[in-house]
């Protein structure tokens, strides 16, 4: 029933926006043989000649579709910039339609060449300003134990923020936030962050914990970084 109410919803894109392509990603497309039997969303690319970006989830027969319309404009941009976010998504798709026999296939041709280049290599200031960041963000953290429920806000963040950090200074594309534990390759600090999160004791030993984490992710490029003397730093107060 799902692979008919998806071809339905395909034909139904073709007519309306006449695209050079439509892309399924997310976890479906990383199965050899598609496997509609547990599927309850499925994600798609449409790609346009359109000049703006846009997004429609809708619920059809209880499969939710999660759509994004996008320009090649954009896609153009995005594959110069070697956007992390599109380029690890669009790397693992499958193509569902081509409208044009090689405008797709040459866009996910060079895409899935700079997914297997990996990521552009940290310069030593971001590596630097990532071990200072995370650094004052603990020290944050350490400030807030008296206030538990702020401390629990903070914490979460943290570690959004600890685990992206470890993708970028190790050069492994950025995962979507909901695929961030299983991108880990690394045991041990699954293991670290297995303890943390099913920690139910006090706020001190939460932040030893998580601690402990901080300290795994940056040995490798220095360890924590408490002062910053005067240079050049990223503006990102906003």
């Amino acid at each position: 029933m799902s692979r008919i109410v998806l071809d339905r919803v395909i034909e139904e894109i073709i007519e309306k926006e006449q695209p050079y392509g439509i892309i399924l990603v997310g976890s479906l497309s990383r199965q050899d043989e598609l496997d509609f039997k547990c599927v309850r969303d499925i994600d798609l690319f449409v790609i346009t000649d359109k000049i703006e970006f846009f997004r429609e989830v809708r619920t059809i027969e209880e499969l939710e579709f999660d759509i994004s319309f996008l320009p090649t404009v954009l896609l153009d941009d995005a594959i110069d910039k070697r956007l992390a976010s599109l380029i690890s998504v669009l790397a693992k798709s499958k193509i569902l339609y081509k409208s044009q026999e090689n405008t797709l296939k040459n866009y996910l041709k060079v895409i899935k060449s700079i997914y297997e280049e990996g990521p552009q290599k940290n310069k030593i200031l971001d590596e630097e300003y990532e071990r200072f960041k995370l650094t004052q963000q603990y020290l944050t953290l350490a400030s807030r134990l008296d206030d538990s429920l702020n401390f629990k806000f903070l914490s979460g963040v943290f570690l959004k923020d600890l685990l992206q950090s470890y993708f970028r200074l190790n050069n492994i594309w950025m995962p979507p936030d909901k695929r961030i534990l299983q991108s880990i390759s690394d045991e041990k600090l699954l293991k670290l962050i297995e303890e943390y999160l099913s920690n139910t004791q006090s706020n001190e030993e939460c932040l030893d914990q998580i601690g402990r984490i901080l300290d795994y992710v940056l040995i490798p490029f220095g360890g924590r970084l408490d002062f910053w003397e005067k240079n050049q730093f990223p503006f990102d107060f906003l």
